[in-house]
């Protein structure tokens, strides 16, 4: 069950929470297999929600032990830039920047994925709207002179009119991806260097209006935008389309997946110069019977070893799935240039009531044993708004599947409901994740588990 705004949440919950106590259903709480805690709940100021609300981005860790996020709304009601700061124990939320400061929203509007952050500290995130043409911005936060001030390095739809050939919205968590830029040094933990290029997709524009993946370059601090694949290149769109997230590999390669149906994982691999880039598609979904091999690729990650790991929204074959699409999937991919090697590692909604989750949301966080963390947006407890689920944060090891915690085991979801992301991990092995409803105040929260 998706919900557009806080308000529909609000009112749902009290049409179907009146409908569970009527009905006699109880609010129980699940098994836990670690320790979860609520570390901030957003809008405690509702209806104003001046640090932000409805959180569907992930997060980012930075080395000090502070977490950053976005907010699609609250603000001033176009989006913001939040960090929580722990101190005595006890994490403290603050505003960094409220979007549409600028005229005519030329900063950007509604930002919902993840950020990064360089070695100076300075943040890089985008929005998939606002900007000086409408089709969104790439952003740098920077927080000089102690207050945060925000550089567009490059507004989106700039070029091609209306068709947008630069790239128009760049993705977030509702096109299927996590993180909305990228860079060399990622997949293993390096923070940003400031200067080498950095990555991303846009989810519609391009040469055939179906997305693509585009680089930004610094050059003297002035930023420039180049497209180096658009898709929907080949016969009936057999390259993808709606691309999503992306992992730079430290071989010249880009690794990626495309959110429509059936969806692909493929790879932009370039000269050593990086002025050539070629697309191949590892893998096409649906290539098994009743999209047993999974639907609609909405996460990817890469192991020490080269192995790509994933979790598609739909497909799968979980036995108690009651939609037609499916309920989706955990995925590894071994990729070839010809025959990449898929396997199913867990089907979702395979227990009695979706227990195990459903429908696994973008982002997803490996450890060093290879195991898999994610959030669902649907399953887990089945006493969430009198009968419908609300999600829950998993862990994959091989093709054993774990709940580490079940959302709204409580009256009224006071810890949050409906992530839209996966959690991040720490060295520690703690995980960080945000809900987008639910909550104390009913505008979301940011969330810890503890193993």
């Amino acid at each position: 069950m998706h919900f557009a705004t806080m308000a529909e949440w609000r009112s749902s919950f009290e049409v179907l929470a009146a409908g569970a106590l009527i009905a006699g259903l109880a609010f129980a709480a699940p098994s836990q297999a670690a320790t979860f805690q609520t570390i901030t709940a957003f809008c405690s100021d509702f209806p104003t929600c001046s640090i932000g609300a409805n959180p569907a981005g992930g997060l980012l860790l930075d080395s000090a032990g502070h977490l950053y996020g976005t907010a699609p709304s609250g603000g001033t009601g176009f989006g913001t830039v939040y960090e929580l700061s722990l101190s005595g124990g006890k994490w403290t939320p603050s505003l960094l920047y409220a979007f549409c400061a600028q005229s005519g929203c030329n900063d950007g509007v509604s930002p919902e994925s993840a950020l990064i952050i360089d070695t100076a500290g300075n943040l890089y995130g985008v929005t998939p709207r606002g900007g000086a043409n409408g089709g969104g911005v790439a952003f740098e936060l920077s927080p000089a002179g102690g207050t945060w001030q925000l550089k567009v390095l490059y507004a989106f739809c700039a070029q091609g009119g209306s068709a947008c050939t630069d790239g128009s919205t760049p993705s977030g968590v509702s096109t299927q991806s996590n993180v909305g830029l990228t860079y060399f040094g990622a997949a293993t933990g390096q923070p940003y260097d400031g200067v080498s290029p950095l990555f991303g997709t846009t989810v519609s524009g391009g040469l055939n209006n179906a997305g693509t993946v585009f680089q930004l370059t610094n050059s003297g601090g002035t930023w420039s935008e180049k497209v180096l694949y658009s898709f929907c290149a080949k016969a009936a769109c057999a390259d993808g389309s709606m691309p999503g997230n992306l992992i730079v590999s430290a071989s010249n390669s880009i690794y990626g997946t495309t959110g429509a149906v059936p969806g692909t994982v493929f790879q932009l691999k370039a000269n050593s110069k990086l002025t050539k880039w070629k697309l191949s598609t590892l893998y096409t979904f649906c290539s098994a019977s009743n999209c047993a091999d999974g639907e609609t690729p909405d996460s990817l990650s890469i192991d020490g070893t080269g192995k790509l790991l994933g979790t598609a929204a739909s497909g799968g074959t979980g036995s108690n799935c009651n939609m037609p699409g499916g309920c989706g999937a955990a995925f590894s991919l071994v990729p070839k240039k010809k025959g990449s090697l898929e396997k199913v590692l867990y089907n979702f909604c395979s227990q009695a009531g979706c227990a195990d989750g459903s429908l696994p949301a973008p982002g997803i966080a490996l450890d060093t044993a290879g195991n898999l963390y994610n959030a669902t947006n649907l399953g887990g407890n089945d006493n969430c708004f009198g009968g419908s689920t609300c999600g829950a944060v998993i862990e994959v090891a091989g093709t054993t599947e774990q709940v580490l915690h079940a959302f709204c085991p409580q009256e009224r979801c006071t810890e949050g409901t409906s992530p839209q992301s996966g959690p991040i991990r720490d060295a520690a092995g703690n995980l960080f994740g945000t809900t987008a409803f639910g909550g104390k105040f009913g505008g979301g929260s940011v969330y810890e588990i503890t193993p």
